[in-house]
């Protein structure tokens, strides 16, 4: 399941570090501060609504969904012209990045027990800050050699895609040959 997850740091690792440059790459007066207000706020419900939603749906239907959710987020805010559809697409995209984050930690943490547990935990915090760095990197080159829109644009596409690949893996392979993970 851990696995499944790193592709989202293709997704995340653009508007998490550069939504202050895509939002003023326009020239137009951007007042950060609120949107920065929103983001913390948005924030702040994602991580509340997690527990709320782990109890109530399917487990792997809502990380999929949220993965899905995080990916048009953000194509819509790179595609759309006005800048303060784009910032509310954007914090769309924040809300839904905070509840996959605190949802999928839930169920790592609740998942892995075991003598093991804290080493298979910094295990994969060591992976996904390989997966991050990565991400970065890619993001970087090519926002520097393309644009900052065609970086998270194409890096979510891909993104997404992987993470589809390592869900539909996950319900596949694990579904069938064991049974020890509860996803519902």
């Amino acid at each position: 399941m851990s696995l499944a997850g790193l592709p989202l740091s293709l997704i995340v690792s653009g508007p998490f570090n550069q939504w202050q440059l895509l939002f003023q790459s326009n020239h137009q007066p951007i007042h950060t501060g609120w949107i920065l207000i929103g983001v913390n706020m948005c924030g702040v419900i994602g991580s509340s609504l997690s527990g709320i939603i782990m109890k109530h749906f399917n487990k792997l239907a809502t990380l999929i969904l949220l993965s899905v959710i995080m990916t048009f987020t953000t194509l819509l805010s790179v595609s759309i012209n006005s800048t303060w559809l784009a910032v509310m697409f954007f914090l769309l995209h924040v809300l839904a990045t905070s509840l996959d984050e605190v949802f999928r930690y839930t169920m790592l943490h609740n998942v892995i027990i075991g003598d093991n547990r804290n080493t298979l935990i910094s295990f994969n915090n060591t992976i996904n800050a390989g997966a991050t760095l990565i991400a970065l990197s890619l993001n970087g080159w090519l926002s520097d050699t393309y644009s900052i829109k065609f970086a998270w644009g194409a890096l979510s596409i891909a993104g997404e895609i992987l993470a589809l690949a390592g869900y539909f893996w996950i319900l596949i392979y694990v579904k069938n040959k064991s049974n020890k993970v509860n996803f519902h």
